[in-house]
């Protein structure tokens, strides 16, 4: 059974304001994503938190191909986007289907849908429950107190999730596999692990669960959009490669 694929959008993004909406050489952020995720042909769902999300993707719908039934809205104040996924999964019965599979593709992660296809057929091959994306660290992203970056034991398992600036192997990548199980057993309970560091995932971690890291060693067709710069880095790539991220 192919898998849903979950965007949580949300307007109040800090360090770079009304991000997903930001214009990227002509194009939205979000509007990016959307179209990168209909390439696998699987259901996509941008689950936002804010209407004007909506009217935007509606104003481009024939060019998107969007429809309405595609935006499913949770305005509830949530702790981060897994939460906003799980609800928007129960208000339209989604999650009650447990042969369903998802994928939650976070609206600032601009990369390539290959990798995605892979990623899910691994975490299918790996019979895991969790799965996340990871990619080699460069020294820039090592440095980075932003960045997010995972302790991985043997068979590619994650120990946990940190943001320490320090030598370590692998960053996060805002791709994430749920079974229906995983997702509805996610909940919204902060865990002191979670609180620490500010890294969703941890909650999982916490409750015992065991995440299968699925590594790429190359990552030329991604950007992520969290602030200004990386905007800027964005629009620079798109302008020299109208295709990117999927050229």
């Amino acid at each position: 059974m192919d898998p849903i694929i979950l965007i949580p959008a949300r307007l109040g993004s800090k360090r770079l304001p009304n991000k997903v909406l930001s214009d990227i050489a002509g194009k939205s952020l979000i509007s990016r994503i959307y179209t990168e995720a209909k390439n696998l042909g699987w259901e996509v769902k941008v689950v936002g938190d804010n209407l004007k999300i909506l009217n935007h993707l509606m104003l481009n719908r024939i060019s998107l191909g969007f429809d309405l039934t595609d935006f499913i809205h949770v305005p509830e104040q949530t702790n981060n986007g897994t939460e906003r996924c799980l609800i928007g999964a129960r208000k339209t019965g989604l999650i009650d289907n447990k042969d369903a599979h998802f994928i939650i593709w976070q609206a600032d992660e601009l990369i390539s849908f290959k990798y995605v296809k892979t990623f899910f057929q691994q975490c299918i091959e790996a019979g895991t429950n969790v799965g996340n994306i990871l990619k080699i660290s460069t020294r820039e992203e090592q440095e980075d107190f932003n960045q997010v970056k995972a302790r991985v034991e043997n068979a590619n398992i994650i120990e946990f999730f940190h943001r320490i600036p320090c030598k370590t192997d692998f960053s996060q990548i805002g791709i994430y596999y749920h079974s229906w199980w995983s997702l509805l057993e996610y909940g919204f309970t902060l865990s002191i692990l979670e609180q620490a560091t500010k890294v969703e995932l941890n909650r999982l971690i916490s409750q015992g669960k065991i995440i299968y890291g699925h590594i790429i060693d190359y990552d030329a067709d991604r950007q992520k959009v969290d602030t200004p710069d990386d905007r800027s880095k964005l629009v620079r790539k798109v302008t020299t490669c109208p295709d990117f991220p999927s050229q």
